[in-house]
């Protein structure tokens, strides 16, 4: 058994292992394993509804959240998951229901690293 503690850069690291016996012996190199070291989280540009907006009428009652995070994220509005283009662009349909409707998107990138931004709008029938 051995535990050794590796530094890693941000970005892409190799890493692979040789081991050393006391003749001075070494063995074949280990297979190379990549990890990513992300320690930023993604954005979230909301283009589409501005914070505190209103909506009236049946025929708003159903609004579009548009917006960009990046692409490799996944992004979910209210808990329902969001598909993005190549880009990370993202449009979404989404029913207001009478009052305020808070909407809070959430990105997560692939280390895990979370992003929520929340906007309230009104919307009255």
């Amino acid at each position: 058994n051995f535990v050794n503690e590796i530094i890693l850069s941000e970005g892409l690291n190799l890493i692979s292992a040789t081991a050393k016996d006391a003749s001075g012996n070494t063995s074949h190199e280990s297979k190379t394993y990549k990890t990513i070291f992300d320690k930023n989280a993604p954005d979230i540009g909301l283009l589409e509804p501005a914070d505190q907006s209103s909506f009236y009428g049946a025929k708003n009652k159903q609004i579009v959240i548009k917006g960009k995070t990046d692409p490799n994220a996944t992004l979910s509005v209210n808990d329902r998951v969001t598909i993005l283009d190549k880009d990370g662009n993202f449009s979404f349909f989404y029913t207001l229901t009478e009052g305020q409707n808070v909407i809070t998107l959430k990105a997560t990138d692939p280390a895990g690293n979370e992003t929520i931004k929340s906007v309230s709008v009104n919307y009255s029938s």
